[in-house]
């Protein structure tokens, strides 16, 4: 990738497209090829690859100098935080289908959904597994170690294996997890 290319989170920018700019004069670079939806996450750069989630479902791998796609892969759900890459692995928090279920209290409705975190091979997309939450992972992903932190809006933050996605732990808080970051110690912010 061109040392021109810098990665920053934000601005927002509402629409279906994947921008890239010098960051020394600001002259866009390159724009990718039109997605079916917004894209909402901010995009992860690593050894010349753009990897980025939409709305669409798709999580896209793109050249970083030029924007091409390399790959796609078909999540099934939104993505809206940032995959992580580490080790050659893309790691994704995915919002599946939500369903209105109605609870035994008669005060309110609850929400369940088919929300997963998600690994792919980086260099081709191919799936390597899946971890299903009850909830969207409403943070952002954090690698340390053989494990993957991840907080979600079901108030609990995940502690799950890089090798196989099995869950070693997880902490239920009294809020939902939105926030996250850090290597170690791990840092929350709800």
């Amino acid at each position: 990738a061109s040392s021109a290319l810098k990665h920053l989170g934000g601005p927002d920018i509402r629409d279906s497209y994947v921008y890239a700019f010098n960051a020394k004069d600001g002259s866009r670079l390159w724009l990718s090829d039109k997605v079916n939806d917004y894209i909402l996450s901010s995009p992860t750069v690593t050894n010349g690859v753009v990897y980025i989630g939409s709305q669409d479902a798709f999580l896209y791998a793109l050249n970083a100098t030029s924007g091409k796609r390399l790959w796609r892969y078909n999540t099934g759900g939104k993505i809206f935080t940032s995959p992580k890459v580490f080790n050659g692995v893309v790691y994704a928090g995915v919002i599946g289908n939500v369903t209105a279920t109605t609870t035994t209290s008669s005060t309110n409705d609850t929400t369940q959904s088919s929300s997963y975190i998600l690994a792919l091979n980086a260099t081709n997309g191919s799936s390597l597994w899946q971890h299903s939450i009850v909830n969207y992972a409403g943070s952002q992903i954090a690698v340390h170690n053989g494990v993957i932190y991840v907080g979600s809006e079901d108030s609990f933050i995940y502690a799950l294996s890089t090798k196989d996605g099995a869950e070693i732990w997880r902490h239920k808080l009294d809020v939902a997890v939105t926030i996250f970051s850090g290597n170690a110690p791990i840092t929350v912010a709800p």
